[in-house]
């Protein structure tokens, strides 16, 4: 199959990235939801002028990439006349078996959170496994080097209250070798481990009712997202991928959370291996190497407990379960993958309720240790 240059989809689209607040800068709130929009700058306006510059070197221990280092610089702030706040970040990670990585994300509330605008992007070389796919993986893992380079990103509407609709893009091109080709097993089939570009759009749909955009302590969060790579924008073949997820929070006291977490996946038949529903490399079921269980369609079910400690420090306990298949179908007798672990945490940005986690979670036959920025969910 023929490959095409990265740069031949990449460079318009991040053009259209910067232009893009140009446009929708200047949009007006929708007629009827003046009073709704007003109570919501009451609120911004206390906190218009709290302005968190997070600069955090962070200890990595990940299953996929092993022990390193990452530092990341994060602005959390509300501008003026804004209903929610925006976040700008850049950083970047090394780790013990070679595996490194830039990116650097952008998120913003245009007209009174009439518009949303997020885009983000990065480049890395990733040492890390394959395994084959379907409800039975995860026995044999084939070392792999994989040079991913995004570009992706989102834009919406306010539709009515607390429901924004609107588009995702992505742009990846992702190059893929083996590492060492001699120690292959010959029951392993590697023909999925193609260099791969892909050019991806599709709809977006997001209803929240949450106290707080970031890290809420009550409410709830629905969002739903159908991804179509496209030949016409760049992909080596045409297949669609949606994504459902559905959390809801309980703030039980001024100090306990409890948050619950739902999410469904399906991917169509040409969909390449790394974009298949897996498990590891998102918000559900900690303590999965990336990859290691992924088939065409996945769920899964968690909750977690979060409780205030004292000063900055927090901790929380989760659990959760789910599985993959090899289509919606066929949910339900595939075996189960569950999922718990403990965690603490330490607060970086009290105006946003942000904080650096620090999580320990085991898997079936599997354990794995995470550092990051953000709560998991």
């Amino acid at each position: 199959m023929q490959r095409r240059a990265a740069r031949s989809f990449l460079a318009p689209i991040a053009c259209l990235a910067l232009l893009l607040p140009h446009f929708v800068v200047r949009a007006e709130p929708a007629a009827g939801h003046e009073d709704d929009v007003d109570q919501l700058l009451e609120v911004a306006e206390e906190t218009a002028r709290a302005t968190n510059r997070v600069l955090i070197p962070v200890p990595l221990v990940n299953p996929q990439i092993g022990a390193g280092f990452g530092i990341a610089s994060v602005w959390f702030y509300t501008p003026p006349g804004s209903t929610r706040p925006w976040t700008t970040g850049v950083g970047g990670l090394a780790s013990s078996n070679g595996s490194f990585g830039l990116g650097g994300l952008h998120q913003m509330s245009l007209a009174r959170d009439r518009y949303r605008v997020e885009v983000q992007g990065g480049y890395a070389r990733l040492n890390t496994n394959y395994f084959a796919s379907g409800p039975v993986s995860g026995e044999t893992a084939v070392g792999i080097e994989q040079t991913p380079a995004l570009l992706e990103g989102r834009v919406t509407t306010r539709i009515a209250p607390r429901l924004q609709m609107g588009v995702r893009f992505r742009f990846l091109d992702m190059q893929t070798t083996v590492r060492d080709p001699d120690s292959v097993p010959a029951d392993i089939d590697l023909s999925e481990l193609e260099n791969y570009q892909l050019g991806a759009i599709g709809p977006l749909l997001t209803y929240e009712q949450t106290d707080r955009a970031m890290n809420p302590r009550d409410g709830i969060r629905i969002s739903g997202q159908w991804l179509f790579a496209l030949p016409g924008l760049g992909s080596d073949s045409a297949y669609n991928k949606a994504i459902v997820t559905a959390n809801r929070f309980v703030a039980v006291n001024d100090r306990t959370v409890v948050a619950f977490r739902a999410s469904g996946c399906a991917a169509s038949r040409d969909a390449p291996f790394f974009d298949l529903c897996l498990f590891g490399a998102s918000a559900n079921l900690r303590g999965y190497e990336s990859g290691r269980f992924r088939d065409h369609a996945s769920w899964a079910v968690q909750t977690e407990l979060r409780r205030a400690l004292g000063g900055k420090f927090g901790a929380v306990a989760f659990a959760g379960v789910g599985g993959v298949a090899p289509s919606l179908g066929e949910i339900g007798g595939e075996p189960l993958l569950p999922a718990a672990g403990m965690g603490l945490r330490y607060e970086v940005a009290r105006d946003y309720g942000i904080n650096l986690r620090l999580d320990v979670a085991v898997g079936r036959d599997s354990r794995a240790v995470y550092v990051s920025l953000g709560e998991a969910f």
